[in-house]
């Protein structure tokens, strides 16, 4: 990611808009470290997971990592500091409500898939907000890998892909995206 500086009130969104796709990269990378048991935080209890659902948490897991890294770099090319912290909002709203109840592979899988489905929504949102075309290209590059993510855990529920793509467009409206609560502002 390498757009270019604006200036003024479009470039604060912008760093609200990509601050905030930053602590969502960095919630996923602890929520699949957390499924994977690499996490102080457990599960509530142990799961044996498939093989190929293991290994693509971790390939998620990495291409979460990627994003942050990312996003991190097109905040401080713009003139941001990168926000290295995982969506307080977010842990606190909705994983941290959801984590007793993740008691099974597909439990597991689908709250997964819906993380996959609120970040392609809140980047989706994003892409239309962001003042520059870089910004919204980088964004919405990003925001294709976690619709990808999200059919995939679909499929893993489902092997035959009626649930994979369940509509024709990214939800980016409030219902299908971060609540305005959950940007980051500071």
């Amino acid at each position: 990611m390498s757009p270019s500086t604006p200036g003024g009130e479009g470039n604060q969104m912008n760093l609200v808009l990509v601050r905030t796709a930053s602590s969502i990269e960095i919630l996923a990378v602890e929520v699949y470290n957390v499924a994977l048991g690499e996490s102080d935080t457990k599960l509530p209890t142990e799961i044996q997971f498939d093989p190929a659902v293991a290994d693509a948490a971790k390939l998620f897991r990495d291409h979460h990592q990627e994003h942050a890294d990312a996003l991190a770099q097109a905040t401080e090319s713009i003139g941001g500091e990168p926000y290295e912290k995982p969506n307080k909002f977010l842990f606190d709203n909705v994983v941290a409500k959801e984590l007793p109840n993740l008691t099974d592979q597909a439990k597991v899988v689908m709250f997964a898939r819906t993380l996959e489905e609120t970040a392609a929504g809140t980047y989706a949102f994003a892409a239309s907000e962001l003042t520059t075309p870089a910004l919204g290209q980088s964004i919405m590059s990003i925001g294709g890998v976690e619709s990808r993510h999200a059919a995939a855990l679909s499929l893993t529920l489902d092997g035959t892909g009626t649930d994979a793509v369940p509509r024709s467009f990214i939800d980016a409206s409030p219902e299908g995206r971060v609540p305005d609560e959950a940007l980051i502002q500071e």
